[in-house]
């Protein structure tokens, strides 16, 4: 099957896409600059400004050379790297049971488990809390219809860090102590309840805000709408788990 270059592009987020732009204009301001430094050296130094004019009369030509070169590494680099994600938390989504493996979202972020001091009965004791909410783990974020994936990347390949089919034992909220801050540093709180275990609590950011709004805000309407109303269990397709 012939992998649709449009549409694996389409599951990059906007500002990453932004992100990759950026980089490809800075590779080519730099190649213009790098030109224009050693054509007026060469000018200078020969007594010859007219190699300074034709070096700035090219450096159109070797700006779009230069960005274009980098962002034809770079957008194939990125939509690889989401292609492999999306298999592999396609394989976790599949082992946590979930039926409907229709990609909602899919981004990169990173998540941290919230301890409280009263947490496991005493356990933890406020030292130990606080440095437990500080060590954060940098995460692929993907959102099913049918359910929720956040891996890590090892040395082995993807490791599971949180996985769990979306029903009402989930929750998310805004973090209450970042609503004042601007978008990048705001943070949300994801709960599962646990049952006899107790709430089991994780912040999540993101480099890129958009899409964590727009994953909080997919996520309320998949909570809020029961599984048995989403999924057709009886009728539901076998797996494609190869895409």
């Amino acid at each position: 099957m012939r992998l649709d270059d449009r549409e694996t592009w389409r599951i990059v987020p906007p500002e990453e896409k932004l992100v990759i732009m950026a980089k490809a204009h800075a590779s080519g301001t730099a190649a213009v600059a790098a030109l224009l430094l050693v054509a007026g050296t060469l000018a200078v130094g020969f007594q010859q400004m007219m190699v300074f004019w034709i070096a700035l009369l090219s450096s159109p030509i070797i700006f779009q050379f230069s960005a274009s070169r980098k962002w034809k590494y770079l957008r194939p680099k990125a939509m690889l790297e989401y292609l492999a994600a999306r298999s592999a938390a396609r394989r976790y989504a599949f082992a946590v049971k979930a039926t409907d493996l229709t990609l909602s979202v899919i981004f990169r972020g990173s998540m941290e488990i919230v301890y409280e001091q009263n947490d496991a009965e005493g356990i933890l004791s406020a030292l130990d809390a606080a440095i437990s909410n500080n060590a954060q783990t940098e995460v692929w974020i993907s959102l099913f219809d049918d359910a929720l994936i956040m891996m890590s990347e090892q040395r082995g390949g993807a490791q599971l860090e949180f996985g769990h089919v979306i029903n009402d034992r989930l929750s998310i909220e805004l973090d209450p102590s970042t609503a004042d801050l601007p978008g990048p540093e705001r943070a949300y709180i994801l709960g599962l309840d646990q049952r006899s275990l107790g709430m089991y609590r994780v912040r999540l950011r993101s480099p890129y805000p958009a899409a964590l709004s727009v994953f909080y805000q997919r996520l309320q309407q998949l909570i809020q709408q029961p599984r048995a109303e989403r999924i057709d269990f009886e009728k539901a397709e076998k797996l494609d788990l190869g895409s």
